[in-house]
């Protein structure tokens, strides 16, 4: 048992936790005991697709001052372990519980002392890694990219260039939280980032909407374009590239292919050391 006992009000009210860790959009999936032998219906999965938070206090112990608790063992009635409880939330809770280890380290403190103290801290880190935390948006001082002014050769409806660096790795109800290109522009598509001032860049975390196409990174030194890092054949959603620092004004991603079509959600830029 955690601080907080995660329960189906959860999933009904769709409370947005302040200190929010993880998300599940399973929703409750519950089977009949009888399981395989029972007559009629078997399972009631209701909440499918709502994004529920999962708190950072349902993992650790309420009186065991420094005991985690991931996976299915964190703080939650039956009824909210079956939204829960399967592979995707569960990795999540794995992966936060990881993080604050390390925060909790760092400041020389409990699991409940993160809660108290370094909650901000903890969701930061998480983000800056590639979660999704409802309610929570990138606010990293070391992101160079939330000061830039975003340009693209071109974008679709609804997906303008500001939309990869407005804090949201992922889509948002109705808002789709990506740059992409207008599909009917020609040229090779690209979005470039105006940083406040120059900087010895040296790493990208690039989100993209679906999966990544294959691009390459410019930064303008010396008045030119110059290739600094590529990223190919990675069709996950996500991309870290690191690099030798170089200093500049500015950074452009470019398109090297058509298919997948380049859609980013969010590009993050660090100077050297800054962001790892």
């Amino acid at each position: 048992i955690g601080d907080y006992i995660m329960s189906q009000r959860d999933y009904d009210t769709q409370t947005i936790h302040a200190d929010t860790a993880a998300f599940t959009d399973w929703g409750i999936d519950v089977h009949h005991p009888e399981g395989y032998w029972v007559r009629g219906n078997d399972c009631i999965h209701v909440y499918q697709g709502r994004r529920t938070s999962i708190p950072y206090r349902t993992l650790y112990s309420k009186n065991i001052a420094n005991l985690f608790m991931a996976g299915r063992c964190h703080s939650a009635t039956h009824i909210a372990m079956g939204g829960t409880r399967v592979m995707r939330p569960m990795c999540a809770t794995g992966q936060a519980v990881g993080t604050a280890a390390a925060v909790a380290t760092a400041h020389n403190t409990t699991p409940r002392g993160v809660y108290q103290n370094y909650i901000g801290e903890l969701q930061q880190a998480l983000l800056r890694d590639g979660c999704y935390l409802v309610g929570v948006k990138n606010a990293a001082q070391a992101d160079l990219a939330l000061t830039t002014e975003a340009t693209a050769s071109s974008w679709a409806k609804g997906a303008k260039p500001a939309n990869a660096i407005n804090g949201w790795n992922r889509v948002v109800g109705d808002n789709r939280n990506a740059w992409a290109p207008d599909p009917k522009a020609d040229g090779t598509p690209w979005i470039a980032f105006k940083l406040a001032k120059p900087a010895a860049v040296a790493e990208l975390r690039v989100t993209a909407e679906k999966q990544n196409a294959d691009f390459h990174v410019e930064a303008m030194i010396d008045g030119a374009w110059k290739t600094v890092a590529k990223s190919a054949g990675n069709r996950a959603r996500r991309s870290v590239l690191r690099f030798d620092p170089v200093t500049t004004g500015a950074i452009r991603l470019v398109a090297d292919s058509a298919k997948p079509p380049m859609a980013l959600c969010e590009v993050r830029i660090y100077a050297a050391k800054a962001g790892r």
